[in-house]
């Protein structure tokens, strides 16, 4: 008997957890889908929007010239997840995603081309060297170049990366409702983070909103290192070796101390902005910022190093609980339906007590953070 999750648990671990706005269906569609593999059987596709699709017929010079012009910008591939879409349970449900697709597509090649709508509420630091925010912060050059972003997850259904050759990009085609299926995606996505923090690189996952997928994309990085299928040792000595050669205390940080401080003071938006000077506002013309004090570079550290001991913190009661489940098991000399049942309630039970203290983890630097329930569902199924 497959026990329910409850929400209940999640709840009474999570302030606001009722009022806050859920981005379901924000659907988005990509302006370029010539470029997109139709090859299903491919787990995933490089390609390259700003290169059309070239014949077999064209000449060996010009096949020679594109090939030079991948090998400049090999490192700034695209990937895309293509998996086959989850669909909904009926037309009426693929209208309502179609109407959304189409206002979102206004707004992608709005945002792209003509008008930056970025602010600096549109992106937390959720872990060291990983950045969560919304689809407007990906088209601001000077913010991402001022972060040292250097890899970006995009979780919408088809997108336009603005800065295709400057990023490594991963497309995940996911959708922000009932009906989708999010952790077939968290392998690659758990790659995509891994390798890019193992190159000492820095990393936003964004949605459109960054409040459901793109939080549900990180929760399932946070979930192997508490599962200890990724060594946060390996993170820690790599952000210990970047302290040390002052790799991680650029001039840059300035917008990332401010965000910390903003989060650490729990100050409203109002006074936040009054606090920001003309030459510390995020805009695309943005001057370069002041160099820290130590005691700015003493407090990123230490707000970083807070980060890892909070999710040890959390991997150890969950394996406090793992240790509960496997004694419980060895204890039951007879199995019955019973037993089993119970056994299951208890999993559906820690598994959403653990995948509360997560969220809690991440709305504690990222306010608006909420997957939706059915992330959450799947989510908790990836503990036990």
């Amino acid at each position: 008997m497959n026990s329910q999750i409850n929400y209940k648990d999640i709840n009474d671990n999570l302030d606001q957890y009722n009022n806050l706005e859920q981005d379901n269906n924000l659907i988005e569609i990509d302006l370029t889908k010539k470029n997109i593999s139709k090859n299903k059987k491919s787990f995933i596709d490089f390609f390259s929007n700003n290169v059309d699709m070239k014949s077999e017929s064209e000449s060996e010079s010009e096949s020679e010239s594109e090939s030079e012009s991948e090998n400049i910008n090999e490192s700034n591939m695209v990937d895309t997840i293509n998996l086959d879409v989850d669909k909904g349970p009926n037309f009426i449900y693929d209208i309502i995603r179609y109407f959304d697709e189409i206002y979102v597509s206004g707004r992608i090649h709005i945002e792209n081309n003509y008008f930056n709508l970025a602010s600096n509420e549109d992106f937390n630091l959720v872990y060291p060297n990983i950045y969560i925010g919304n689809y407007s912060i990906t088209t601001n050059i000077e913010l991402l170049k001022g972060l040292g972003i250097t890899h970006i997850i995009s979780v919408i259904p088809k997108f336009n990366p603005a800065f295709e050759d400057k990023f490594k990009y991963l497309h995940i085609q996911a959708y922000d409702d009932e009906y989708q299926d999010i952790i077939k995606y968290l392998d690659i996505t758990n790659e995509f983070i891994n390798n890019c923090l193992m190159e000492k690189g820095k990393i936003l996952i964004h949605c459109m909103v960054g409040r459901s997928r793109s939080v549900s994309i990180f929760t399932g990085f946070l979930i192997s290192i508490i599962k200890g299928e990724f060594k946060q040792s390996i993170i820690v000595n790599l952000h210990n070796s970047e302290i040390n050669n002052n790799l991680d205390l650029s001039i840059n940080n300035m917008i990332e101390y401010k965000k910390l401080i903003e989060n650490n003071s729990k100050t409203s938006k109002s006074q936040i902005k009054s606090t920001y000077i003309d030459n510390e506002k995020i805009s695309k013309n943005q001057q370069e910022l002041p160099k820290l004090t130590k005691k700015e570079e003493n407090f990123i550290i230490y707000k970083k190093q807070k980060m890892f001991s909070d999710i040890e913190e959390i991997a150890s009661n969950y394996n406090l609980l793992v240790k509960e489940l496997n004694n419980f098991k060895n204890t039951t000399f007879v199995e019955t339906e019973e037993t089993q049942e119970l056994y299951e309630n208890m999993k559906a039970k820690f598994a959403s007590k653990i995948c509360a203290q997560l969220i809690k983890y991440i709305k504690s630097h990222r306010e608006c953070a909420m997957p939706n329930n059915n992330f959450i569902n799947q989510l908790c199924k990836l503990f036990f």
